[in-house]
């Protein structure tokens, strides 16, 4: 148990790391991105519905950007309590964080069934296309691929928050049962990776879902579409119609872990519970120190 432990103190580590990696690089490219071409649409005399779409893509960045700049901020604020003495016993409330933290991961794989489907059925058609070997083909790869990723770029937000709800909480529950040291801080942290996700998710649906229905409105009065243009409008329309209902349902698998951070956080109960890793050099076996050397010794114990 113990190196099935520490792996995935590993593995979830690298995830959180990779988190604030990703949502800053991520932020920092739609936000440039937007400043880029946002005069250049004012310029064009674009319509009202393009440049909201254009604000809400801008604050999706920044959200983006906010969240990365947090994540390394405020691992440092959780001081998770180091108090009392290890409980031989489990307590039965692990019992329910543990049903929590499986609800999260089961649901999730259930309703993100329809992102699935969605990207089984887009990358053979975009392949059939020929949109990934022109793109390879020559320079102009990048205006190619453009309008494929602007379309869509909610699905890819979907699915990345997909995974943050099944793959974490997978790695939570070996962490609790092992009654690791890293759990509380790293529930948090999980937490505040999926709530990121999903709020993004949620800015670029606003973003998304004004133009594709200005543009299927558009066409519905058209005549004479050619049959590659149907098959994309049909695309567009299953995006349209599937984004939605999965961002609300993934808004509400927050709830599981969220009621438990601030137990996690401010609980004193957390040392006793969870007493096994590789910060218990740092715990006090006989008579605890006082002053200077016990701050010190709590400090180093809540570095996790």
């Amino acid at each position: 148990m113990t190196a099935l432990r520490v792996i995935s103190e590993r593995l979830l580590l690298l995830v959180l790391l990779l988190s604030r990696v990703v949502f800053l690089a991520f932020g920092l490219a739609v936000l440039g991105a937007t400043f880029a071409f946002g005069g250049f649409l004012k310029a064009e005399n674009a319509s009202s519905a393009i440049l909201a779409a254009w604000g809400w893509i801008r604050a999706t960045g920044g959200l983006f950007v906010a969240a990365a700049v947090l994540l390394f901020v405020v691992r440092n604020w959780i001081q998770i309590p180091r108090t009392g003495a290890p409980e031989a016993k489990a307590p039965l409330w692990l019992a329910l964080v543990a049903l929590c933290l499986a609800a999260q991961a089961a649901v999730a794989i259930f309703a993100s069934s329809g992102i699935q489907s969605l990207w089984q059925d887009a990358i053979p058609a975009l392949d059939r296309a020929g949109v990934f070997r022109e793109a390879r083909s020559g320079a102009q790869g990048g205006v190619i691929l453009a309008p494929v990723l602007a379309v869509l770029f909610v699905p890819f937000l979907e699915t990345a928050t997909a995974a943050s709800l099944i793959g974490p909480p997978l790695l939570l529950l070996v962490l609790l049962v092992t009654r690791s040291r890293a759990f509380p801080k790293s529930l948090v942290l999980t937490g505040f990776v999926q709530g990121a996700l999903v709020a993004g998710s949620f800015l670029a649906m606003n973003a998304f879902l004004p133009m594709a229905q200005a543009l299927l409105a558009a066409t519905a009065r058209a005549s004479d579409i050619p049959a590659e243009v149907q098959q994309a409008l049909a695309g567009l329309r299953r995006i349209a119609a599937l984004i939605g209902p999965t961002a609300h349902s993934f808004a509400l698998l927050l709830v599981p872990i969220a009621i438990w951070i601030p137990f996690m956080m401010f609980s004193r109960r957390m040392e006793g519970t969870f007493h096994a890793g590789s910060f218990e050099r740092a715990r006090v076996t006989k008579a605890r120190p006082s002053g200077p050397e016990e701050s010190r010794l709590n400090s180093a114990a809540s570095s996790i």
